[in-house]
């Protein structure tokens, strides 16, 4: 018994959608071109032949317009991604030196997202940044641990100082300070600035730029116990979705379950 009939996959019918309406276009044409050599018509239907076919031709054009400009739209988004990302050493290599946030380019992004321990250098080395793309419309959501809890103490464990809880609190509230003012400059109905404090010290710092995009990238810093020299960090992309997904998600799971700060109220305690 002969097997069941296959359907086209779309791209084919898409070809064959695309070629038909060309076939069909040049028999007209040649079909046009025969009547008025040979006289069978008068020129009044000639001519409204002639502006049947060029709506065809118009309407096969304007289709292949769209798709064109849907590639130039993913080619453009790509060069975007190239340019953000930094340069890599040869060997495949995908870890460098954190500079914690200093050389992240938030041109263009229109979700920004932070979270870390204090964030104080990271905050302070994009500040003006995150200035611009608030008054540009951006969505900006920064997680902290809380410092009017035992979160402090739970970081100076583990950074092996279990006496200094106070250099988490006093790194922590600088940078609430300065994410106050950001939200008191900035002019009504431009973007939004959220902040939560977290009940607990996060693994790892991370920068997400337009996480839900294609063209979306994450930056991550991955912390040591009181480290010597700088730490590790890596730059993510969709070309990596397994890790890029766990970390985009890990910060979804940590902005759920962090305590929203009114940034228009009284300090936090």
């Amino acid at each position: 018994m002969p097997g069941p009939i296959r359907a086209w996959p779309p791209r084919r019918r898409g070809l064959f959608s695309h070629r038909l309406d060309t076939v069909i276009t040049v028999l007209l044409a040649l079909a046009l071109g025969l009547l008025g050599v040979l006289d069978v018509v008068d020129t009044a239907t000639v001519a409204a032949a002639t502006l049947g076919t060029l709506a065809l031709l118009t309407t096969t054009v304007a289709g292949e317009r769209r798709q064109l400009d849907q590639v130039v739209r993913r080619l453009d988004g790509a060069v975007r991604l190239i340019r953000h990302l930094p340069a890599q050493p040869s060997g495949g290599m995908s870890l460098r030196a954190s500079t914690s946030g200093a050389d992240v380019d938030l041109t263009d992004v229109e979700d920004i997202a932070l979270v870390g321990v204090t964030l104080g250098r990271t905050l302070r080395n994009q500040v003006d940044q995150i200035a611009s793309r608030l008054a540009a419309g951006a969505r900006i959501r920064v997680a902290l641990i809380d410092p009017a809890t035992s979160v402090p103490a739970e970081a100076a464990r583990r950074a092996t100082l279990p006496d200094d809880r106070d250099i988490f609190v006093n790194r922590a509230r600088p940078t609430l300070d300065l994410l106050r003012e950001l939200a008191r400059t900035a002019r009504p109905g431009t973007g939004s600035l959220e902040v939560r404090l977290l009940p607990l010290v996060p693994a790892s710092g991370m920068i997400l730029l337009d996480a839900d995009e294609e063209t979306g990238r994450i930056h991550v810093d991955l912390y040591s116990h009181r480290p010597s020299a700088a730490e590790p960090m890596m730059t993510l992309t969709t070309a990596s979705l397994q890790w890029y997904r766990h970390f985009r998600d890990e910060f979804e799971h940590l902005w759920r379950h962090g305590r929203p700060v009114d940034l228009t109220g009284a300090p936090v305690p």
